[in-house]
């Protein structure tokens, strides 16, 4: 399989995910076929220059083959993500790289102070057994390589402010590596100037993304369980700050769509822009390291069985929304441009696809 334009995706030169399972992938194991390796399994050089990354590598640089990534779910996901961060594309790409990479993914933290119905029934914390098994990895296989990273981005499993063990990393990364940045992934709660100072990280963030995922209190109880709307636009009001002088480059505030949030998709819109931050939709069944919750299928609005499907559509044709269409997840953009039969199909292969998981 090829992509429709002739650029090449440069994150398997630049990029690696560590899963909660150990797995490691190129971005994302929503993206990507197949695990390049475990942590627990292989060091650090044998899955980044390992036979699963240069099989993937190859195919790229000879044939222009992404046959290994779900390229129906992404969209330039490697080349976006490292044109938007600056990254220089090396000269010569080759199999083999003795680069390490310049942009880790670390989603394995599971310590998280909410319960929203996309991860998890209950709050979380890293077990004693869990916390004592990532420090090993960590300290023996991945704090070693830091000194070559540019950007850490966490936690996609869990609320890295909530996890001590993520804590203790970020305070180890920097001793490693002062000039580190991080990508953070938050549910904005205990994202306030008290908490970041204390972490040393307030001139150290390329980029926030804040999972809000509704534009109303109302909406907001329903998404995460717990009453915490108004503390989280009061920490918004402290990102907005750092953005306005210039502390952090990226802000992103996160919205993934259901059924019990896809009416806010319009108010959520101007509350971006209230916070000078970039909108973000997806969908609910991305993985983003966690583990997700009971089964909800009637949460998926997006499909085109679902009883108030229509009116969903109603709200994506709307004008506020043509501007953001890039923001769209693949599956939405569809529904303007190959018409209702096609997203039918696209839903029952994705469907497939889920459960064979």
């Amino acid at each position: 399989m090829v992509l429709l334009n002739s650029d090449i995706c440069i994150a398997p030169w630049n990029m690696l995910r560590i899963e909660n399972s150990g797995n490691c992938y190129i971005c994302t194991s929503n993206f990507h076929k197949i695990s390049l390796g475990n942590i627990f399994e292989k060091s650090f050089d044998e899955i980044w220059n390992g036979n699963e990354i240069r099989k993937i590598r190859k195919n790229i640089l000879s044939k222009n083959d992404y046959s290994y990534c779900k390229t129906e779910l992404c969209l330039k996901f490697g080349v976006n993500a490292i044109e938007s961060y600056g990254f220089k594309v090396p000269e010569e790409l080759e199999e083999y790289t003795k680069d390490y990479p310049k942009l880790i993914y670390f989603a394995f933290d599971c310590s998280c102070n909410q319960k929203c119905v996309f991860c998890r029934d209950e709050v979380s914390m890293m077990s004693k057994e869990e916390v004592e098994k990532w420090t090993n990895v960590f300290e023996e296989k991945i704090l070693p390589i830091i000194k070559y990273v540019r950007i850490v981005e966490l936690n996609h499993a869990g609320e890295f402010l909530d996890g001590k063990f993520s804590r203790n990393m970020i305070s180890k990364m920097l001793e490693i590596n002062e000039n580190l940045e991080f990508n953070l992934i938050t549910n904005g709660v205990s994202f306030n100037e008290k908490n970041i100072k204390s972490l040393g990280i307030e001139n150290k963030i390329n980029t926030i993304h804040v999972s809000l995922h509704s534009a109303t209190r109302e909406t907001y109880k329903k998404i995460f369980r717990r009453d915490n709307f108004n503390k989280v636009i009061e920490n918004l009001e402290y990102i907005k700050r750092l953005k306005k002088d210039n502390k952090i480059k990226n802000f992103e505030i996160m919205f993934v769509i259901c059924s019990l949030n896809y009416k806010d998709i319009l108010l959520f819109i101007n509350l971006t822009k209230r916070f000078f931050a970039r909108p973000s939709f997806s969908l609910i069944n991305y993985n983003s390291g966690a583990e997700y919750a009971s089964e909800k299928i009637e949460y998926e609005i997006f499909s085109p069985f679902h009883r108030h499907y229509n009116n969903f559509v109603k709200i994506l044709k709307n004008d506020l929304l043509k501007e953001y269409m890039n923001s769209l997840p693949p599956h939405l953009l569809t529904l303007d441009y190959i018409g209702k039969k096609q997203v039918i199909s696209n839903y029952i292969n994705y469907f497939k696809r889920r459960k064979d998981k």
